[in-house]
């Protein structure tokens, strides 16, 4: 076997492997009283760990609960309850070693009530995201003729998954009796690795319901604040990654006969995901002997290159028609921005979704009602960075909305954060091995004569002719690369004793 140099190198490929919908139902209780109406109900899934197996995953996590209730005596209260779940899910890629993100999101949500007793039937969706890593083995030199190239790949050089709290100081121009219902969302803006810290910016959102001292109306009120921060990490490259809110606290500082409240919100925050990195190897595409018969391994690799992320703030309109011409709108709840289809295209991304939330009204002096709403969206978002080969991964929140009732027609403007991530497949072709044959006999003459044919690479002549491309040339200089029309080489063949 003539001497070669082997070689190896690692390539990641991120694959999303599909989806699971589990039911959760479950039971809660009013403090006092029947129930008259539920307001808003919000759920939120929270993954807590998972366990890869032989082709299928086991995953646990929590629904966090929190509800908006008015009783028969016509208090308004929130409510909040927390229950745990287990799944699993099957796919002959997952093995015993396997990293994987799941993220989970709500797609449905049906309440009941009958006294104290409330039904909450909740479908949570787990999407399932797979990080392969393979070992690729490849022909670097070796004793022979060979075609070099250079083979690009994206490898991972970091897993992020770290958690971290933010906090900021906020005021309201009211005066709050009680505070019902909070939630947060995080968006991340950018990104970016220097010498081994990872440099998140972002932004939180935040909606607070809560019970105005003035009229007991149910109100509500969003805020933003932006955060930055470092984490350590052990690679370098471009990240793409994902932010959750784990948990919302919220210290409420009232200042008697003022309207005005101040409060605290600190929000943990989740941060997942991957930094890739773009490596190059120098590979052989093609080998051959000049004097033995030879066999080659071809090897074909798909790996995934993270090309960062960024921010991108836009702006969604809806009409929405409802019965509630007299009706006051005091707030809104449960804004959540859903994910339908993303196509990449040159210069900029296609977004499908919807705009989904609740909304707080009173009619007359007593009563307090909600009507959930959706506004369906179609966005341009652009950046160079996109193009046929790219493809990308979103989620966003609602930043600002602003409703005008037009006799019961709902004007919705929403402005909503959203978060790109971009990656691009790669696939490269390459020898992994060269194994040598037979001698080849030698039955050629003194001098050879042969057609070449238009379109032929002199790689391509010079291996039929097996002779080297630098010998060919000096017989045949006026050979073009590519073959622009046939043509007739002459070849003399030097013999030994």
């Amino acid at each position: 076997m003539q001497e070669k140099k082997q070689n190896m190198f690692k390539s990641d490929l991120i694959t999303r492997l599909g989806q699971k919908q589990t039911a959760v139902k479950f039971k809660m209780y009013s403090k006092d009283e029947n129930v008259q109406n539920v307001l808003t109900t919000d759920v939120t899934p929270l993954i807590a760990n998972y366990q890869s197996l032989s082709g299928e995953v086991t995953y646990g996590g929590k629904v966090v609960t929190k509800l908006v209730t008015v009783e028969e005596n016509g208090t308004i209260t929130g409510l909040s309850y927390t229950v745990d779940f287990t799944d699993e899910f099957k796919n002959e890629s997952i093995t015993t070693d396997s990293v994987l993100d799941i993220n989970l999101s709500v797609i449905d949500i049906v309440t009941e009530f009958e006294g104290t007793e409330i039904i909450v039937n909740a479908v949570i969706e787990a999407d399932i995201t797979l990080y392969k890593r393979e070992e690729n083995t490849y022909i670097e030199s070796g004793n022979f003729i060979s075609k070099n190239c250079e083979v690009k790949f994206g490898a991972t050089s970091a897993y992020v998954d770290e958690t971290f709290t933010v906090g900021n100081e906020m005021e309201i121009k009211d005066s709050i009796a009680k505070v019902l219902l909070s939630k947060s969302e995080a968006v991340l803006n950018a990104a970016s690795v220097t010498e081994g810290v990872l440099t998140v910016d972002g932004e939180v959102f935040l909606a607070l319901t809560y019970l105005s001292t003035d009229n007991n109306a149910v109100k509500n009120a969003l805020f933003s604040f932006p955060f930055t921060q470092e984490l350590a990490v052990q690679g370098d490259g471009a990240a793409n990654l994902t932010a959750k809110v784990k948990m919302t606290k919220i210290h409420l500082d009232v200042l008697e006969d003022s309207k005005t409240s101040l409060f605290n919100a600190e929000v943990t925050l989740a941060v997942k995901g991957i930094i890739t990195n773009m490596q190059i190897v120098n590979a052989l595409t093609d080998a051959y002997s000049l004097t033995n018969e030879t066999a080659n391994t071809y090897c074909s690799v798909t790996s995934t290159l993270s090309k960062g992320l960024f921010g991108s703030l836009q702006t969604v309109n809806g009409i929405v028609e409802t019965s509630l011409a007299d009706a006051v709108f005091s707030g809104t709840a449960g804004l959540t921005v859903n994910i339908i289809e993303v196509a990449s295209l040159a210069g900029g991304i296609t977004v499908k979704g919807t705009v989904a939330g609740t909304i707080y009204f009173t009619k007359g002096e007593q009563e307090v009602g909600s009507e959930k709403f959706e506004i369906p969206f179609t966005l341009q978002i652009e950046t160079p960075l996109a193009d046929l080969l790219t493809f990308a991964s979103l989620y966003g929140a609602v930043k600002q909305i602003a409703i005008e009732n037009n006799g019961g027609k709902l004007d919705i403007d929403c402005d909503i954060l959203f978060t790109v991530n971009l990656m691009q497949n790669m696939t490269e072709s390459f020898i992994a091995d060269v194994a040598e044959g037979e001698a080849i006999e030698d039955t050629l003459g003194a001098i050879e004569v042969c057609i070449a044919k238009k379109g032929d690479s002199v790689w391509e002549v010079a291996k039929n002719l097996r002779m080297s491309e630098e010998d060919l040339l000096k017989l045949n200089p006026d050979l073009t690369d590519p073959l622009t029309k046939d043509e007739k080489l002459i070849i003399y063949h030097q013999r030994t004793a």
